[in-house]
């Protein structure tokens, strides 16, 4: 069998709208996790603030609301790893058409600064930004540890509420 990728195009113009498609998509999912998830972790804290005021006087309720915080916690970490598995998936293929097609730019290993040109303040960045082949991108692992901060401390008040 042979392991050498074929170019499924015959025209290397379509294989370009195919890789800036799947790259694109990647990375409009990239966007729409941090548009919901920043959502969903509003909403989160915005029941924490509500319980902060102290002005529940209904435990049933109180419990209700911490719980509902509880479950959107949970709903953010879970979007936050599945567009990043998406992502991953589109930037993938991308990354595969760069590399059969032999186009050194848009290969993933392609490094457009040189590390000699690299400042230390500027490298943590650039580390954060480099390509993560079959891998999810740290800012799907920034959001899903933050959703589960926000799940931590709803378990946390529920626990406080269920011991008063």
């Amino acid at each position: 069998m042979n392991d050498t990728p074929k170019r499924t195009w015959s025209e290397e113009k379509v294989a370009i709208e195919v890789w800036k498609y799947y790259g694109g998509i990647g990375g409009a999912d990239k966007d729409t996790m941090i548009k919901i998830v920043t959502w969903l972790l509003g909403f989160s804290t915005t029941i924490i603030g509500v319980y902060a005021t102290g002005k529940l006087t209904d435990s049933f309720a109180t419990v209700l609301l911490i719980v509902l915080g509880t479950l959107v916690s949970i709903l953010a970490a879970f979007t936050a790893l599945l567009y990043g598995g998406y992502a991953a998936w589109n930037w993938a293929i991308a990354d595969k058409i760069a590399m059969v097609y032999e186009w050194a730019e848009q290969k993933p290993d392609y490094i457009p600064i040189p590390r000699s040109e690299t400042h230390w303040t500027s490298a943590f960045p650039l580390r954060l930004a480099k390509p993560c082949q079959n891998r999810i991108a740290p800012i799907f692992w920034v959001f899903f540890f933050v959703s589960l901060v926000s799940l931590g401390v709803h378990v946390v008040l529920l626990l406080h509420v269920a011991s008063s």
